[in-house]
């Protein structure tokens, strides 16, 4: 997640795809507002964690 918001900052879109599709295949989405990024990570229970930040 760290890579994906440097990667944003630095307007690296090479990075910024890579990257997003390397969280995708790990289980957690990413959603972007014109704010925010929103992670969401599910563990094999069902529960999930979303972390949120400012772009």
């Amino acid at each position: 997640m760290e890579r994906m918001l440097k990667a944003v900052e630095m307007q690296d879109k090479h990075t910024i795809v890579t990257t997003y599709h390397l969280l995708m295949t790990r289980g957690v989405k990413v959603n972007r507002s014109h704010t925010h990024f929103t992670f969401t990570i599910q563990d094999p229970d069902g529960n999930k964690m979303i972390l949120q930040e400012k772009i």
